[in-house]
């Protein structure tokens, strides 16, 4: 996709991010980097190089080579969604399978309070909106050189996509923005993403071995496909079922006549 300018552009507002970081700089080192033009915000920073007290936040107005999940792109036009990773230790010690899963929950949550409705998850990190995608999740997990766990979690919401921007990402659904959502809401585009930046900090350090738990309720409220006789592609196999939501570490569970099958990764088909 061409770089282009939507004439309604909201940019980036650095003061009103660094606002909204403000209530961590005396707990945590934040190293923030908000650009133009960058290849992907998720190779922004090397995860090597994270360290327990660092949060390295990375902001683009757009991106050449937007990663999903997989082999996966993610499309966005110039200033006109919210592009954006950090990168922080967890404080866990083994893989947290559900990370994906708990941020997801955690954002809708948050964009409900500032009046985005109706806003649904498909499992593991996909934000959708009758029937349309809005955004998702991407979570890398390594290690730093001294072997702490760490995360670089990706978020792509379109916030205010140009009238001509019609074309199918990855050729299988069509893409809805915030603004289409809640034409009328009085938060920027700045306010949103220091508004979810901070909340993304907060889960990745608050996220425990409880967490998933915690969720799991409110996860069947959100879930795009709770109940629903689905397909879904895990590895060389494609199962069939029907959706029972989530277990406690974040799995998929899917009902196969008796029996329930967990499902640790796979892509549900639409």
């Amino acid at each position: 996709m061409t770089k282009s300018v939507p004439e309604s552009s909201e940019y980036i507002d650095k003061s009103i991010i660094y606002e909204y970081l403000k209530e961590f700089t005396d707990v945590y080192n934040i190293d923030t980097s908000i650009k133009e033009t960058v290849e992907t915000t998720s190779r922004e920073f090397n995860a090597e190089d994270v360290e327990g007290s660092d949060v390295k936040i990375s902001l683009a107005e757009y991106q050449t080579h937007g990663r999903g999940r997989g082999n996966h792109v993610w499309q966005s036009p110039f200033a006109s969604g919210i592009c954006l990773s950090v990168f922080s230790k967890l404080n866990v010690t083994s893989i947290p399978l559900g990370l994906s899963v708990y941020m997801g929950v955690i954002l809708i949550d948050n964009l409900e309070k500032i009046d985005f409705k109706d806003i649904k998850l498909k499992w593991p990190n996909d934000l959708y909106y009758q029937g349309c995608k809005l955004g998702g999740i991407l979570v890398e997990l390594s290690q730093n050189k001294k072997g702490d766990l760490i995360a670089n979690i990706g978020l792509g919401i379109n916030y205010s996509l140009p009238d001509d921007f019609y074309k199918l990402i990855d050729g299988n659904y069509n893409p809805i923005d915030l603004k289409t959502i809640n034409n009328n809401n009085e938060f920027s585009r700045s306010e949103i993403i220091g508004i979810l930046v901070c909340e993304i900090i907060k889960s990745i350090k608050g996220f425990d071995t409880n967490s998933i738990q915690e969720i799991k309720e409110r996860w069947k409220e959100l879930d795009y496909l709770y109940s629903q006789k689905i397909r879904i592609n895990s590895g060389d196999d494609s199962i069939i079922g029907v959706n029972q939501g989530i277990d406690s570490d974040g799995a998929l569970l899917i009902k196969q006549g008796r029996s329930v099958k967990r499902i640790i990764s796979g892509q549900i088909e639409l």
